[in-house]
């Protein structure tokens, strides 16, 4: 590498021209991988404290051009610490998780002294920050792959030293936020409960009342049948329920979960306050033009009906559903078929007959509701765990 080469970054390091400066002197003739590596460091070394946006490019090319046995003291992982907060203050999510995500880290000892080492609860805080980036921009499968990150050293931490408390509930909560935002809307809720019934000294009863509303909100959204309506029984007899009608964006909740729970007809206006708390990825129009949440009250005001009747015809289901009958016995042939009701139709006559067996009451639901949840949550969770370990190894 040649002295001019070097004068001509360190140079452009103050300057407007570094990116120009980069390309020039690494697509120079007879520039090889090892000089390469070289200017690579020497960019990393001299990089500005404060950056610019020209700096970015060149000295994220620099850092991916780094050998893996690179030693620079830990500068290298400095720069990426300073390239993610560059990008969290222009409001690059995707960029700053990319950025942190790409963090050296070579060991779980925490070893002080090397720079390369990171105790689990450090590296634990790393994984959740990139993924924590990733969802705030709907990224859910590069989430996962950094909760998974994350879930592997969970076991090696304490949560009674300092605030590992804090760092273990951000952890589930990123893990319900990407079951959330993969739809898997029950799972997402049932976990979500859990963290609502923390009980550190720590956590403001606000943010537990929070918690509780994005379980209510994706119960709501979940699939009908009995995990849903034993979720609907836990949380409705939630004392804290009733407060949600005082928190921003979930005052509609608190209705409608009591009226999904005792199963009665709910018409779309009631919904629409509901709706507009709903993120993006909870309103998506499905296949058939109709968005999740008209699927989620068709589908339980069919629920409804057959706590009613014993049989009804197509056309009066739709007015019921506020759409055709097309569609009206399309909801219920596939509740038919996932088992979330129990029935027959009658083409011939338009009927949609209904097998009703004798039903648990509300008390005998609640009854298993707690076991039932958590079993069911206990088994989502270890899969989840270990889909997202097996990932990250193969990663």
């Amino acid at each position: 590498m040649s002295s001019q080469q070097k004068q001509s970054l360190t140079s452009a390091l103050s300057t407007d021209t570094l990116s120009s400066a980069w390309e020039s002197v690494t697509t120079a003739e007879g520039t090889d991988a090892q000089t390469l590596r070289i200017l690579s460091s020497h960019l990393i070394v001299n990089a500005p404290e404060v950056l610019k946006a020209s700096h970015i490019p060149p000295l994220l090319s620099a850092l991916s051009n780094l050998a893996s046995s690179s030693n620079l003291s830990g500068l290298d992982n400095t720069l990426r610490r300073k390239i993610f907060s560059f990008y969290i203050e222009t409001s690059d999510l995707t960029s700053a998780g990319n950025a942190l995500g790409s963090l050296r880290i070579d060991n779980y000892i925490g070893d002080p002294s090397d720079p390369y080492s990171f105790t689990p609860a450090e590296a634990c805080d790393v994984y959740i920050q990139v993924a924590e980036c990733f969802l705030e921009e709907d990224e859910s499968a590069s989430a996962e792959t950094f909760v998974g990150k994350a879930n592997q050293q969970k076991a090696d931490i304490d949560p009674n030293e300092g605030n590992n408390w804090a760092l273990l509930l951000r952890a589930d909560t990123c893990f319900a936020r990407v079951m959330d935002t993969q739809r898997k809307f029950l799972s997402a809720s049932a976990k979500y409960y859990e963290l609502s019934q923390a009980t550190n000294d720590n956590l403001e009863q606000g943010d537990l009342i929070v918690l509780l509303g994005k379980a209510a909100t994706c119960c709501i959204l979940g699939d009908a049948g009995q995990l849903r309506q034993r979720l609907l029984t836990l949380i409705s007899s939630d004392e804290r329920l009733e407060a949600l009608n005082g928190v921003d964006g979930y005052e509609a909740h608190y209705a409608v979960v009591k009226k999904m729970q005792q199963k009665q007809i709910i018409q779309n206006k009631e919904m629409e306050k509901f709706t507009q708390s709903l993120e993006q990825h909870q309103k998506a129009m499905g296949a058939s033009g109709v968005t999740h949440v008209d699927k989620v009250v068709m589908e339980h005001n069919v629920l409804a009906v057959q706590r009613v009747y014993s049989s009804i015809r197509i056309s009066a289901l739709a007015k019921i559903l506020e759409t055709d009958g097309r569609n009206a016995m399309k909801i219920a042939a596939t509740m038919i078929a996932n088992k979330a009701i129990e029935g027959k139709i009658d083409e011939v006559e338009g009927l949609l007959h209904f097998t009703n067996e004798t039903k648990p009451t509300d008390k005998e639901l609640m009854s298993k509701a707690i076991e039932s949840v958590c079993l069911r949550l206990n088994k989502v969770a270890a899969k989840a765990k270990e889909e997202m370990s097996n990932a990250t190894t193969v990663s």
